[in-house]
This record gives structure tokens, sequence and C-alpha cells, in this order.
């Protein structure tokens, strides 16, 4: 028999409220289980995985699936992840994934988030992807 790999996750949280991992979390045993069973989650930030974010930004290996959690935004001032904006890793994150998929609706089109008047470029996923 034999044994065919897991398509991977990466699940990228950028400005949340986090109510996307709460649902995830809050899921009854048995969808765990098939999440778990039938993905290999190689990185979340709100769970004990063996890969950093910046361990996945190194690895060679493409990512099958991003699922991206938050609205994006290039102000660094605003909101960063390891001295780095939304937009920046989202789009390096993009580079090396099969399928994007926006988690929310903070992700698909800014949220509430795009009612911050400190910040004017809050935005979805689709208008924060490098087209290149």
């Amino acid at each position: 028999m034999t044994s065919k790999k897991k398509p991977t996750i990466v699940w990228f949280a950028a400005i949340t409220c986090n109510g996307n991992t709460h649902s995830l979390l809050s899921a009854n045993a048995s969808r765990l289980e098939l999440l778990f069973d039938s993905f290999e989650l190689i990185y979340h930030p709100s769970l004990k995985i063996d890969k950093s974010l910046n361990d996945v930004l190194l690895q060679n290996e493409k990512i099958d699936f991003l699922l991206i959690e938050g609205a994006i935004t290039s102000n660094e001032k605003f909101f960063s992840i390891s001295n780095d904006t939304t937009f920046n890793l989202l789009n390096k994150l993009a580079l090396k994934s099969k399928y994007i998929i926006a988690v929310g609706s903070c992700a698909s089109n800014g949220g509430i988030h795009t009612k911050f008047t400190q910040n004017n470029d809050i935005q979805g996923i689709n208008d924060s992807i490098d087209k290149q």
C-alpha cells in the first residue's frame, strides 16, 4: 500500500480578531479529525506546530493551500509581523502557493478594518496580491 502525501495548508493571520480561528477550533471533534486526516497543517499562528512562519518562507516546497485570515496593509507602522508588512508577507507566501483562499470577510474585502481612519490602505487579498 502506498502512502499518498497529504496536501499542505498554511494559515496566515493578518489584521484579524481571530474569529475564523475561533470557529475552526470550535469545530466538533469529527470535523477537526477529518481536517487533520485529509491535510497537513504546516503553519497556524495559534497552534503549536513545529514550523514558524519564517520556516515556511524559507522552505523550497510549495504550499498547496494558503488560507488567509484578516485584512492586509502595507503600512508597517499600523501592523507588522516579524518586522514585515502583511502585504509583503502575503505576496511572498502567494508565490509559493498553488491555491489561495480568503477566510472570512476581512480577508475577502478588508472587513471592518477598512473603517479605520488611521490607515487608508487596508484591503482584502484580491487587491493586495501582486499580479506579476
